[in-house]
């Protein structure tokens, strides 16, 4: 399959740009990639993944729920709306030794969801404890939609991959493979406000993220996905936020509040579960790692019908979208002082439960032209709003933060 570009295509069609001028785009930045001594490698993160999982999988959800439910801080709150059960997640601590990686459950968490037209992003989180014999605390959290793009690519930047392993000749929709997993590395990109009063009364975001979906952009917001947000707030002053966060569907869940970014080395795990039979049902579990502070937290098992047969992998930057009040896409903020964020150790079905899918990393898949790349563009000139880097042989690419004008 030809390599795309989808912002590309529509300027040419309108501006009479001609292809090749958007190659710049795609100029590897001469910052280097940020380097830290408590990166996790790839038997590190394999253990963690497990030893998350292994507790994720051996909580009692009904007895979680039933805890939940019964809480009179819960029923106090949830009296006067409609809410519906969102998911469970866990957070964990985690330190590094010359023995491996050790894990900790802290918490395990129960999540509802605002049922109301025009008010998605409202959650209440029940917190208990690991042996769920106790609520520790009841809390709301405001979250923003990261949804699928438009045609215009005025919120995305990144890639999306397709599987065609199994074509005989070129890369078409009738032999691409299903995509069970996908995960990726990134140094959590530092915020700021791109420029005076830019932030007040106006969210500005950048989020990371990891997912699989049906259809080509995620246009269909169907979308399982995991990741960070960095963003900036002002109202009498700036207040920045670090989240990770993961989603099904229409309403996202912040499952980690991070105190800085820029030290964080994530690594962020979606991956579907099945054996390969065709009446299998579509499990996910998405997992969330911070290097910095040896925080973790992740949801397993979670069953997610409109994701039913993954074809399309993304590895994003996205501006997201906020619902009532706010009603708007968040501005972009200036991230990283000014150098790349880098996404590396991109891979797609990294040990999947089903074995004819066998485990690849994206630079060959890049080099065989499976992707689409998304340019983050909203009619300011130069064009781009992000500069997305090139995939080189390890897998890695960059994201080089360049204006916010347009968002």
């Amino acid at each position: 399959m030809k390599r795309q570009c989808l912002v590309c295509a529509l300027l040419m069609l309108l501006t009479i740009i001609p292809l090749a001028t958007n190659s710049g785009s795609f100029a590897r930045a001469s910052s280097g990639r940020s380097t830290t001594s408590n990166t996790l490698d790839q038997a590190a993160i394999k253990s963690l993944r497990q030893q998350q999982e292994r507790f994720e999988t051996s909580v009692d959800s009904r007895r979680a729920i039933a805890l939940a439910l019964a809480s009179t801080e819960f029923q106090q709150m949830t009296s006067r709306s409609i809410w519906a059960f969102n998911s469970i997640f866990d957070r964990f601590t985690f330190t590094l030794s010359a023995f491996g990686v050790s894990v900790v459950p802290q918490n395990v968490n129960v999540v509802y969801s605002l049922v109301a037209p025009g008010l998605v992003g409202v959650n209440i989180v029940v917190t208990e404890d690991p042996a769920l014999s106790n609520v520790l605390t009841v809390t709301t959290q405001e979250v923003p939609r990261y949804s699928g793009t438009e045609s215009d690519s005025h919120n995305y930047s990144g890639y999306e991959f397709v599987d065609c392993h199994t074509a005989p000749t070129y890369c078409n929709i009738d032999w691409q493979s299903p995509i069970y997993e996908a995960s990726a590395n990134w140094n959590m990109p530092y915020v700021q406000e791109p420029g005076a009063w830019a932030c007040f009364n106006h969210k500005c975001d950048v989020a990371t993220w990891v997912g699989l979906c049906n259809v080509p952009g995620c246009t269909d917001n169907n979308i399982v996905q995991g990741g960070t947000d960095s963003g900036v707030y002002c109202v009498t002053g700036c207040q920045t936020y670090y989240q990770a966060f993961y989603e099904f569907g229409a309403n996202s869940v912040y499952c980690y509040y991070w105190q800085a970014g820029g030290g964080n080395i994530v690594d962020v795990y979606s991956k579907y579960v099945t054996t390969g039979n065709p009446n299998d049902v579509p499990y996910y579990t998405v997992n969330v790692y911070s290097t910095y502070n040896g925080q973790s937290c992740g949801t397993s098992n979670n069953y997610y019908p409109s994701v039913s047969n993954p074809h399309y992998s993304e590895f994003i930057n996205e501006r997201p979208w906020w619902d009532y009040p706010w009603n708007y896409y968040a501005r972009l903020p200036s991230f990283y002082d000014g150098g790349p964020e880098w996404i590396t150790s991109c891979q797609i079905d990294a040990q999947s439960t089903n074995s004819n899918y066998p485990s690849t990393y994206c630079s060959p898949m890049y080099n065989q032209g499976w992707d689409t790349y998304y340019l983050m563009r909203n009619g300011c000139s130069p064009p781009d709003n992000i500069a997305l880097g090139g995939i080189d042989s390890s897998s890695d690419f960059s994201q080089t933060y360049l204006r916010y004008c347009g968002t």
